[in-house]
């Protein structure tokens, strides 16, 4: 009988992608292989250490030594703290400091926020260049191409590229230039990159979610508040359509965790092991049925040969 490959499609969020630490964990305890990993932004940086080291101990610790390095303490105490607002996206935190006039200055002569060489850094300490098609997972991730306005799916090449060109995040980082295209966050265009990981042989797919929810009833009292809301409300529409794909959806309760704060990372793994806890009968009953039906074509073929 076929075995049912499983694909692990993980979404982005910035820090509170690490939730998919612990969803991974908790995979693995229970047995699951991950055969097939995609992601996008926070989820194709973690989805791509782990598919060339298979070991999630490992990228635990690296983000514990991240967060304790020069690049990330600088960051955090510039002026422009990126966690003085509570804000639970980058736009959210971009629409708060439009209006102090921080981010309108730095616009006009700057590609981005911060240099690429925090990214850069960042990604170094948990990643070894090298292709993609080397990796010890069959992995994917996305991007988005500025130029064509479509989305770009790296199944081959640098995985150090790929991953810097999906974990751009616009305005912040700048994009990322490769055979003449400008590249930013995958989460922008598919923040579940479903499809790929099909494409790559899952037959079973299960999609980490951790994006905020759309905020009911949010102030719209100027311009970019009408702006920010008009934006969250499609990215949250194309993000329901996308995750009807998946065979399993885990939404781990992060609730309002900055997408800026690291330090939170005890609590994010355990969210992320959590979900899969609450989520294992479902998880189970559903491998189990889709299992059932390869067995059962199987045998369909079998007869009629």
């Amino acid at each position: 009988m076929k075995r049912t490959k499983i694909g692990l499609v993980l979404g982005g969020g910035g820090a509170r992608g690490l939730a998919h630490i612990g969803v991974i964990k908790r995979l693995t305890e229970l047995g699951l292989s991950i055969d097939v990993i995609t992601g996008a932004s926070m989820g194709a940086i973690i989805g791509a250490a782990y598919a060339q080291t298979r070991d999630i101990g490992f990228i635990e610790s690296r983000f514990r030594t991240f967060m304790t390095g020069k690049e990330y303490q600088s960051i955090k105490g510039r002026a422009l703290d990126l966690k003085e607002e509570k804000a639970d996206s980058f736009l959210h935190f971009i629409s708060k400091t439009v209006k102090r006039r921080i981010v309108i200055n730095l616009a006009a002569n700057r590609m981005s926020l911060v240099s690429d060489k925090f990214l850069n850094n960042t990604l170094t300490q948990l990643l070894t260049d090298e292709p993609i098609e080397s990796l010890k997972i069959p992995f994917a991730c996305t991007a988005l191409d500025l130029v064509s306005g479509r989305e770009t799916v790296f199944r081959r090449g640098s995985v150090l590229k790929a991953v810097q060109a999906s974990a751009a995040i616009p305005g912040f980082l700048p994009p990322v230039s490769d055979d003449g295209k400008r590249l930013v966050d995958g989460a922008v265009i598919n923040n579940f990159p479903i499809e790929a990981a099909k494409s790559l042989g899952a037959d079973f797919t299960i999609a980490c979610d951790v994006s905020p929810e759309l905020e009911p009833d949010p102030p719209l009292n100027n311009v970019i508040d009408i702006f920010i809301r008009a934006h969250h409300a499609a990215v949250n529409r194309l993000k329901d359509l996308l995750v009807q794909k998946a065979d399993v959806l885990l939404k781990p309760n992060i609730g309002s965790i900055n997408w800026m704060d690291f330090e939170q990372i005890d609590t994010l793994i355990k969210q992320g092991e959590a979900v899969v806890d609450e989520n294992k009968a479902l998880i189970m009953e559903k491998l189990a049925a889709k299992q059932g039906f390869w067995q059962r074509l199987k045998s369909h073929l079998l007869s009629t040969n």
